[in-house]
């Protein structure tokens, strides 16, 4: 691995991205989206949170890294080997942060916490089907959607209670559909960018089982799925200017990528882009709460 070039912003870039605070960034963002959408105050505990405890997770998930992972991102490998102590570092505080702030709150964020964990190390860990066999497509949908349903209601679950969830149980479904079309999007793409690695060790995903052009047509309807989401909330019972706001990070941000993703997704460049759109949540929830 070369020694990376660029000035200060590339190399500032490259490290708030590999390091993973970019994507935990995104999602902190993400979590105040959700918050926002059940028409709840800004909570800043809950902002910090999501910020490491994303965080915690996803070093936890790189420096258990598969042989398929690690092939399919040696730039992330080569950063990991090169700052392992710091990043460990980073880890444990990290951990120990998100801690804190849920046992200083309410015991929502312990449960969520503990959830979380708790299937981050049996998705890690638990041996994946292997063999053209085991690939169905309803068993490849379902990693992607367990994703993506799972973070959505972890956010809004932090965010409100049960008992209101289950007052206004229409804009609940609504606001967990426009905050896990998110992580359903980034599942996806993620895979797209391991699909090399995953074919030579023979581990099923859905851009292989779809192969490239499928992939798209999957994406692009999921996409416009989403779009008529956000804007059927808007029209009804989520805060109509937010709704739009995020049609714009998500679905049309989506589409935006499809032409790099199945040219050249590699890199930590196109992982700025993607994450990119949960960063531009963060805008929105400073303009919306301005305007509220």
């Amino acid at each position: 691995m070369t020694r990376p070039r660029g000035g200060f912003f590339s190399r500032l870039l490259r490290t708030i991205t590999l390091s993973n605070m970019y994507a935990a960034l995104g999602f902190a963002a993400l979590s105040q989206c959700a918050a926002l959408l059940m028409g709840l105050p800004l909570a800043s505990h809950i902002f910090s949170f999501f910020f490491f405890q994303t965080l915690a997770i996803h070093l936890f998930r790189d420096f258990t890294l598969g042989r398929t992972v690690k092939f399919n991102a040696p730039d992330r490998q080569y950063f990991m080997e090169k700052y392992k102590k710091p990043l460990l570092v980073l880890g444990g505080l990290s951990f120990l942060i998100a801690g804190w702030g849920a046992f200083m709150e309410d015991g929502r964020l312990r449960v969520i916490m503990a959830l979380m964990w708790f299937f981050a190390c049996i998705y890690q860990f638990l041996p994946r089907p292997r063999g053209y066999a085991d690939w169905n497509l309803p068993r490849l949908i379902l990693r992607p959607s367990f994703l993506a349903v799972g973070w959505g209601a972890a956010m809004l679950w932090a965010a409100a209670p049960l008992d209101l969830l289950a007052a206004r149980p229409a804009a609940a479904i609504l606001s967990l559909g426009a905050v896990a079309g998110h992580v359903f999007v980034l599942s996806v793409m993620e895979d797209v960018r391991g699909a090399q690695g995953d074919q030579i060790f023979g581990r099923p995903s859905l851009p292989l089982f779809l192969d490239e052009p499928g992939t798209q047509r999957a994406l692009t309807a999921f996409l416009a799925l989403w779009l008529f989401w956000l804007v059927m909330g808007a029209a009804s019972l989520l805060p109509p200017l937010l709704s739009l706001l995020m049609a714009v990070s998500g679905p049309l941000y989506g589409c935006i990528l499809m032409k790099p993703l199945f040219r050249h997704p590699y890199g930590y460049m196109f992982e700025a882009a993607m994450y990119g759109q949960l960063i531009l949540n963060l805008p929105w929830v400073f303009l919306y709460w301005a305007l509220s």
